[in-house]
């Protein structure tokens, strides 16, 4: 394999709307975004963006991953002047992009995890000097989802590991589509806001007024503390730079003949009125693409937000942070 290059470009610190775009090859083009999660009154928040993305490129083979920061449930003494989950998600990003060579090379088999394993070492690596770190404590320990696929453009095949409830799809020629990740959080995403409904007709009030009932702000603590990372794989996955990270990652490897658009995001990049489990779903998305490809999307993300101020479409915060790359393939 020769010498990679690192074609994300963003700067650390800008944490307004940053789109890039990329030629590789030939025709095909690389899309990507991050996005800082907003309220209707403000484009930009002076918070952090707690999300990040890289893409590499090395020979015939396109490297790129998004991640999705955790937040702690209590302060780390080190952090100072940024939260757990921007260090995760920033950590993973450096260490992607700075990844060894040897590592892309050994990947051959859907049963391979070295990049998830070789990430999830550096975060524990580059953690372990902050004061406040406790290897073992999950609340001392900063954390993020990650999705990161390797593209091989000449043999036609992608490589994938994933944790978390970031996600990737493909989209065919055929107008057909696929998610391929697992969203382990899914169903304690689903108890809380089954609880969130529950509290509202209760009470007589929104859903958006009832996610602040202490009850719901217990369970989401709960999901945290009980089930991140269980040693028993009944829980859900992020990487933290504890070993049983690893027992939630999921590893795939398939053909990619016939796929039009490859699109990976992290959860925040999709509009709240859409359920990307369903085929009717993943069309929606892909029209929005095809029409203005990720800004675009962001746009009809922000606008369905804004437009459920009483948050029907239940979740737990007006706007999360978004971040997506799309990479539109020659043979599309």
């Amino acid at each position: 394999m020769g010498m990679k290059k690192t074609l994300s470009q963003y700067d650390y610190l800008d944490d307004g709307h940053i789109y890039e775009q990329h030629k590789v090859y030939t025709d095909i083009e690389i899309d990507t975004c991050t996005v800082v999660g907003s309220t209707p009154q403000s484009a930009i928040t002076s918070r952090k963006n707690e999300d990040a993305y890289a893409v590499l490129q090395a020979e015939h083979m396109i490297i790129c991953g998004v991640f999705d920061g955790v937040s702690s449930q209590k302060p780390i003494e080190g952090l100072v002047e940024m939260t757990g989950a921007r260090h995760a998600s920033h950590v993973l990003r450096g260490a992607l992009e700075n990844i060894p060579e040897s590592i892309l090379t050994t990947i051959s088999t859907s049963e391979t995890k070295h990049i998830l394993n070789y990430l999830n070492d550096s975060l524990r690596e580059q953690s372990s000097h902050i004061p406040g770190f406790v290897y073992g404590d999950i609340h001392a320990m900063p954390a993020s989802t990650a999705t990161v696929a390797l593209i091989d453009i000449q043999e036609k095949r992608m490589h994938l590991e994933h944790i978390g409830d970031s996600w990737c799809i493909l989209f065919f020629s055929d107008q057909t589509s696929s998610l391929i990740t697992v969203d382990l959080n899914k169903k304690f995403d689903e108890q809380t806001f089954t609880l969130i409904k529950e509290i509202a007709t209760e009470k007589g009030i929104t859903n958006r007024e009832a996610v602040k009932d202490e009850r719901v702000k217990h369970k989401i603590r709960q999901k945290f503390s009980e089930y991140h990372n269980r040693p028993d794989g009944t829980g859900t996955g992020v990487l933290n730079g504890h070993e049983y990270a690893l027992g939630y990652v999921q590893s795939i490897d398939v053909s990619i003949e016939g796929v039009d658009r490859i699109l990976l995001g992290t959860d925040g990049l999709i509009p709240p009125n859409i359920d990307t489990s369903t085929a009717e779903g993943r069309n929606q998305m892909y029209q929005y693409i095809c029409t203005g490809k990720l800004a675009q999307l962001i746009l009809e993300k922000k606008d369905a937000e804004d437009k459920d101020l009483e948050w029907h479409y239940l979740r737990t915060k007006h706007s999360d942070d978004a971040t997506g790359i799309l990479i539109t393939l020659s043979n599309g």
